[in-house]
């Protein structure tokens, strides 16, 4: 075969040295080296859709069937391209490594220089489908691995879309398991780490067998945030507490708020119950009895009644004497100040005398004195009690006996059915991958104590 003969089909070359095929095409573009394997001969009236998949192409055997190297071009090395629709570019069957995409340094040949890495092993490009796809029978689709470095074994980047999709029927879409660690875990800069959306289902759904369900920290917002047309936030236990709010250093355990009904608390015993002061801002409506329990000696508690009104009063109380038929009482100006109006005074003697409220002042009264038939006025002090009861000055305007009409209350939800963990899930087996120690050309690729050594001369350069 001379120099620029045609290679014509059927001819054989065997050779103990390298044979070259040589082309020089630029600036003109085009195959360097062009097989074609035709079913039928060239120009037939008709070729068969499609084609049977036992024509081979290009067959080649050896350590390295097939070499492509890129030196002073961009281009790659070896490129596959599938023209029909239902072709494949490059399709890799058997051995230990059907399709074996390798980023890490080597040693080239006769040097003790590395040569650079890629960045990306294996890169798939797509416009509608997928840019790479792995299925499996029965073992692991795709499989990443990072044997040293703090990132992820995949990665799925997206710019509108999401950078990992899991999409399954009967199984969660993604499963995530560590030993150590989060099972999974999201992290965003301005949108939400982990997002969850389900139609039927809980959107996000939490379980532990001895910590909690759900936990949600931050920062510098709320931990948990709930937001629904019946319940923003709904906790149920079958044992414990369904709902749990504490704080260390903020004004609230737990706040409630709302248009219509901030709390409401429904029990088939004891709706409420506080340990500590309890403060109420606004007005107070009991649909029942206000009691204290009061410990006794001999044990126990006991419960006293309070005494109720149909108007909002205030009242006072002391003792005070007699000196002859008259005595003064002034009311503590604290007292006066939250009252306003006429107030009643109730006056007791604690002696045969008749007493009787003589004048009534702003901030005192005037007690008169007499003595009762057959008997004179003591020549002693005369002790005797007094109550007063005024109205409170910031409900002046409170109707008597007012007409109480309560808030529309929504109707509760229905307690849900107790929930149950699902079925224990298991990631894969680990799939043991010979790390490989040599490329394909059989020069040694580096090790992580290579890569740490290189950095260390680059920084000692610096």
């Amino acid at each position: 075969m001379a120099n620029g003969d045609h290679l014509r089909a059927g001819m054989g070359v065997v050779a103990t040295d390298t044979t070259l095929v040589d082309a020089a095409l630029h600036p003109q573009t085009g195959p360097t080296l062009l097989v074609r394997s035709y079913v039928f001969r060239p120009g037939a009236p008709t070729i068969p859709t499609p084609w049977s998949t036992e024509h081979i192409g290009v067959q080649a055997e050896g350590p390295v069937g097939v070499l492509g190297l890129s030196f002073n071009s961009l281009g790659p090395g070896v490129a596959g391209i599938g023209r029909s629709a239902g072709s494949t570019g490059v399709f890799g069957s058997g051995g230990a490594t059907a399709v074996w995409g390798n980023g890490i340094p080597s040693v080239q040949a006769g040097t003790t220089s590395f040569s650079p890495g890629s960045v990306i092993g294996v890169a798939g490009d797509s416009v509608d489908v997928a840019g790479v796809f792995g299925q499996s029978w029965f073992g692991v689709g795709v499989l990443g691995r990072n044997q040293e470095g703090g990132r992820p074994g995949v990665r799925g980047e997206g710019t509108t879309s999401g950078g990992v999709e899991g999409v399954s029927l009967d199984a969660p879409g993604v499963f995530g398991q560590s030993t150590q660690s989060h099972g999974v875990g999201g992290r965003s800069e301005n949108g939400a780490g982990i997002d969850g959306n389900s139609r039927q289902s809980p959107g996000v759904r939490g379980f532990s067998a001895a910590a909690a369900g759900v936990l949600g920290s931050s920062e510098g917002s709320n931990g948990v945030e709930g937001f629904g047309t019946k319940g923003g936030v709904l906790g149920y236990s079958m044992g414990g507490v369904g709902v749990s709010g504490g704080t260390r250093r903020g004004p609230a355990g737990v706040l409630a708020m709302g248009s219509n009904i901030a709390f409401r608390a429904v029990s088939r015993r004891t709706a409420g119950y506080f340990e500590g002061d309890v403060v109420v801002q606004g007005d107070f409506l009991v649909l029942g009895a206000k009691s204290a329990a009061v410990p006794t000696p001999e044990g126990g508690l006991r419960q006293l009644y309070c005494v109720e009104a149909p108007e909002p009063w205030f009242e006072d109380q002391g003792e005070a004497q007699l000196m002859g038929d008259r005595a003064d009482v002034t009311l503590d100006p604290r007292f006066v100040e939250v009252v306003r109006g006429n107030y009643q005074v109730q006056l007791t003697p604690y002696a045969p005398v008749l007493l009787w409220v003589a004048a009534r002042q702003r901030g005192c009264f005037t007690v008169a004195a007499q003595a009762l038939p057959g008997h004179k006025l003591p020549k002693t002090a005369i002790p005797f009690s007094w109550r007063v009861i005024a109205r409170r000055a910031d409900l002046a305007r409170a109707k008597r006996f007012a007409a109480v009409k309560l808030p529309k209350l929504a109707a509760l939800p229905d307690l849900p059915a107790e929930p149950r963990p699902e079925p224990e899930r298991h990631a894969s087996e680990p799939v043991q991958v010979p790390m490989p120690k040599e490329s394909a050309l059989g020069h040694r690729l580096a090790t992580p104590a290579d890569l740490a050594q290189g950095k260390r001369r680059k920084r000692a350069a610096k």
